[in-house]
């Protein structure tokens, strides 16, 4: 852990330079344009940005520049009219590192007193992540916590055309478990995004019995006058941070269950191009694709203990 009190801007800059596939921003005020520039060159990676609903972020020259670039940015605005303001500041890069404090990004914060720190930790950066997954879905409740169609159709595409290229790349050497290894940073934050949304609407409906599950057993249903602040307060907590040390497991589990999937997909389009092939010594290049692909399924499915096979 780092802790900044000068020259914020660069340390901010020399992170956001460091993210190799995610990077989350929310916070109020973003009309520092060498931070914003240094985002769009990034823009090959998965960037998504939230910002609160008021007339300097919407006239900032830095925001619509983003916005222009393709980049996604979210607009939170006080949909209760409640006065309330995103009013954060943090941002999650590769999901391990979490840079958050006083400053706004623009470039009046550069003349004042302001501070930020910089955390490599997992636990707090799926925290800090969930709760950008939150804000950001705010205006567009959901209350379907499953994966979409339109989620399942995109992620099985992804690992398809991987696994595609993968094949191709190592056609003259296929190993052992090649398939089975496979991964993909995009593919990850797909289901990152999947995870972020459930929880937090499992969180949202999963009522008092969940939340202070050990006050109810310590003092009954009467919890809410007889424990103190403090302990509801760490019960809060405590549910918050249930099973985020689990997620990447969870992840690498989600992986290779779609991947059977685009497997089963890869064994289709092999099966037809056999069918019409008259060509023996192709015939049979072909049928040791199909056996390695059908081995490497194989293997995963005794992980999944699957009945997709």
């Amino acid at each position: 852990m780092n802790s900044y009190f000068s020259d914020i801007d660069y340390h901010i800059i020399k992170e956001i330079r460091l993210a190799e596939s995610r990077i989350l921003i929310a916070v109020a005020w973003f009309t520092n344009s060498d931070i914003g520039k240094e985002i769009v060159k990034r823009k090959g990676i998965d960037i998504e940005i939230i910002i609160d609903e008021n007339k300097i972020n919407r006239d900032s020259e830095n925001i619509n520049f983003i916005i222009q670039s393709g980049i996604e940015v979210t607009f939170v605005k006080d949909l209760d009219k409640k006065y309330y303001q995103m009013h954060n500041k943090f941002c999650v890069i590769d999901h391990s590192i979490v840079v958050t404090g006083s400053y706004n990004w623009t470039f009046n914060a550069k003349s004042n007193d302001e501070n930020i720190t910089v955390v490599n930790d997992r636990t707090n950066a799926a925290l800090y992540a969930h709760e950008f997954r939150r804000i950001k879905n705010l205006e567009f409740a959901d209350i379907d916590f499953s994966i979409s169609p339109e989620e399942r159709t995109e992620i099985i595409e992804l690992i398809y055309n991987g696994l595609k290229d993968l094949l191709v790349e190592n056609i003259g050497n296929f190993e052992n478990k090649m398939i089975y290894k496979w991964s993909n940073e995009t593919v990850k934050n797909k289901l990152r995004r999947v995870n972020e949304r459930s929880r937090n609407i499992l969180n949202s409906i999963s009522g008092d019995l969940a939340v202070y599950n050990d006050l109810i057993y310590k003092y009954g249903l009467q919890f809410y006058t007889l424990a103190s602040e403090e302990e509801k307060i760490e019960a809060r907590d405590k549910f918050l941070k249930k099973d985020l040390g689990k997620l990447d497991d969870d992840l690498y589990m989600g992986i290779q269950y779609f991947k059977v999937f685009a497997i089963n997909r890869l064994l289709q389009e092999y099966a037809k191009i056999l069918n019409i092939n008259d060509d023996p010594d192709k015939a049979l290049r072909i049928m040791k694709v199909v056996m390695f692909i059908a081995s490497e399924k194989k293997e995963i499915g005794k992980e999944l203990n699957t009945s997709l096979l």
